[in-house]
């Protein structure tokens, strides 16, 4: 199955068409999701957000569906864009993109594999705006267009700490943009600032451009 292989090994096997949207998923597809959820949960810095179940669900779809249209290079524009589309709009609070990440921390993987194999192909655009529009799981893809609010993410403590973690481990300095999440930089590095000198650059122009304003 293609989340036992996912989980267990960092491999994946897929079935030849995209999963439809809506369709029944199963009760072992929940549970390994769940599984996932607890393993996670141990290793967040500090009191994860809840489970939310369909949020895990759609993103595993969306995830297998994304390797799918990688190898299935039949598959039209409008079948990749099926594939990846949302069934109904997701909640943009901080369970929905902690339970999104189970599967959206792999989506730089893919989409550095999509690129690779063809740069300019419809499932690139696709892959790059379900980044775009879930900041926790993008952090290291570079030159994102239209990067959604990331204030659930950086208003939930464990998130707020987690995404910092991850903007201080990728060096991703388009990130530091945001005022906030700049803050919650500075807070994880703590004294440590002098690690990473680009922040009080980014600091004093984030300062001066308010003082502008």
């Amino acid at each position: 199955m293609f989340l036992d292989n996912l989980f267990a090994t960092g491999a994946v096997a897929v079935l030849r068409e995209p999963l439809p949207a809506g369709g029944d998923e199963g009760p072992r597809a929940r549970e390994i999701l769940r599984a996932e959820y607890d393993r996670r949960r141990v290793e967040c810095p500090g009191l994860p957000p809840r489970f939310d179940e369909t949020a895990a669900l759609t993103a595993g779809r969306l995830f297998h569906n994304g390797c799918v249209c990688l190898v299935n290079r039949a598959l039209a524009e409008a079948d990749v864009q099926a594939a990846l589309a949302l069934s109904k709009p997701l909640p943009g609070d901080a369970a929905t993109s902690f339970s999104l990440d189970l599967l959206f921390v792999h989506l730089a993987s893919l989409l550095q594999m999509a690129e690779g194999a063809a740069p300019g192909d419809p499932l690139v655009t696709r892959l790059r705006e379900l980044a775009a529009a879930h900041p926790l799981s993008s952090v290291g893809i570079r030159e994102l267009d239209g990067l959604a609010d990331e204030g659930a993410i950086l208003g939930h403590p464990a998130l707020r700490r987690l995404y910092a973690d991850r903007i201080i481990a990728h060096r991703d300095e388009a990130r530091l943009g945001n005022p906030e999440a700049l803050g919650a930089v500075r807070e994880s590095l703590g004294t440590y600032t002098n690690l990473w000198p680009e922040l009080e650059h980014r600091a004093r122009t984030n300062t001066a451009g308010t003082d502008d304003g």
